[in-house]
């Protein structure tokens, strides 16, 4: 799922609940699909952090949202990147978090990561020309000290894209949608 477009047809039966407010139709659509919107995002973000254990704020640098507007009425998320190194999951281990480095998937257990049969660290990449400074998780290649290489876990979109996050989430987001937009007609109609 690397882009959901959410859009309301219905423009016309939206103008004619409204009655002689019809002029302002546009708008309601525009609020309800932004409301929608940022509540599906935040949605998103919460079932990928409860299905793979994933750092909120890493996951939402990677979720852009462009909101809709009176023209188009149509709002986007496009979730966008590459895997992301195993240090923005968390460990959860007997309920509790733990800042992470371990597996992806949400687990009672703890199983040692291991990469072509050489045990995986944690260690701090010095800031430099090729480091940022970053704590992640690494293995060594070969049994020399040196190169060492980082464990990836998914990429945002792929794990969004994941019938365990939006295949769950996809009827919610459609019916926050109805919701949205029936709020927004009876407050309009309330200012009569």
């Amino acid at each position: 799922m690397p882009t959901m477009n959410i859009h309301v047809t219905g423009l016309e039966e939206v103008r004619r609940s409204l009655g002689r407010l019809a002029p302002a139709a546009r708008q309601v659509m525009r609020m309800s699909v932004n409301d929608t919107a940022l509540k599906a995002r935040k949605r998103l973000n919460d079932g990928v952090r409860e299905r793979y254990a994933a750092k909120k704020t890493k996951i939402n640098k990677y979720i852009k949202l462009i909101r809709a507007n009176n023209a188009t009425l149509t709002a986007v998320l496009h979730a966008k990147g590459s895997p992301l190194p195993l240090s923005y999951f968390e460990i959860r281990k007997n309920g509790k978090r733990k800042s992470g480095q371990g597996h992806q998937l949400q687990s009672t257990s703890l199983m040692p990561i291991t990469k072509n049969g050489n045990k995986t660290f944690v260690t701090r990449v010095k800031r430099g020309d090729q480091g940022s400074g970053h704590r992640g998780l690494f293995y060594r290649k070969t049994d020399a000290r040196l190169p060492i290489l980082q464990v990836y876990g998914s990429s945002v979109p792929t794990m969004i894209g994941s019938p365990g996050v939006y295949g769950k989430l996809k009827p919610v987001i459609e019916d926050d949608l109805k919701n949205n937009l029936s709020q927004h007609i009876d407050l309009v109609l309330r200012r009569i």
